[in-house]
């Protein structure tokens, strides 16, 4: 097995140990604010609340965006050098996060109506 091969290895161990922790942390919280709150209409509003930034979060942190994006990151690396690639990333990441806050301006603008 190659260098490349085993830093490829290492790096995806990486991240499945830290989605793991993350799902374990996720459960701890859902467990300890069924402990404070039960069934209480202040839960029922938080989990009301992170609905949307929830749903955002899977599509573009780990659905389309980025089953998209890690191939052409690659592809990029391999033609364009280190530099062609933070160009690709800083565009896709500027773009995303203007995206993002024109959501955001305009769901808040929503509910101030509201």
């Amino acid at each position: 097995m190659g260098t490349d091969n085993r830093h490829v290895i290492r790096s995806a161990s990486l991240v499945g140990r830290c989605t793991a922790v993350s799902r374990l942390l996720g459960l701890v919280r859902m467990v300890l604010m069924g402990a404070m709150f039960g069934t209480s209409a202040v839960h029922s509003a938080f989990i009301i609340a992170f609905r949307i930034p929830n749903l955002f979060r899977r599509l573009f942190g780990e659905g389309a965006l980025s089953a998209a994006f890690v191939p052409l990151f690659v592809e990029a690396i391999e033609k364009d050098g280190r530099s062609g690639t933070w160009k690709l990333a800083t565009a896709v990441l500027t773009l995303l996060g203007v995206l993002l806050a024109g959501i955001v301006v305009v769901v808040t603008g929503a509910l101030s109506v509201i």
